[in-house]
């Protein structure tokens, strides 16, 4: 697999521009997470692995990032503690884009073009 830098937040492989990248992820309070964050993932990562136990929140967190990313469409209570917070930020083609929701004060979504 050739991986190439096109420039300092678009990552190539094998020539093509990877659309999308999930930079990192925060969680409070959501289906037994008190307070996680994963950060520094790199745009060029084609695959993440979250592996543990049975009933151990795999399935919460891959929820979490579902709602961070997309937000809660189908109308349905997905977030069911008031206190619950996700944060993601991710690339979208030549877009920094960071959603917060249950963030008091942040429940804005920010886009900034990549340059």
């Amino acid at each position: 697999m050739t991986t190439k830098k096109i420039s300092a937040d678009r990552v190539a492989i094998k020539g093509t521009p990877l659309p999308y990248a999930i930079r990192q992820i925060r969680i409070r309070n959501y289906h037994g997470i008190i307070d996680t964050h994963v950060s520094d993932l790199p745009d060029d990562a084609r695959w993440i692995f979250l592996t543990g136990q049975n009933a151990f929140g795999k399935t919460a967190v891959l929820q979490a990032l579902l709602i961070g990313l997309y937000g809660d469409r189908d109308g349905k209570t997905i977030l069911t503690d008031e206190a619950c917070e996700i944060g993601v930020e991710f690339k979208n083609e030549d877009q920094l884009q960071i959603n917060n929701l249950g963030y008091p004060d942040q429940k804005q979504v920010c886009i900034q073009p990549l340059q």
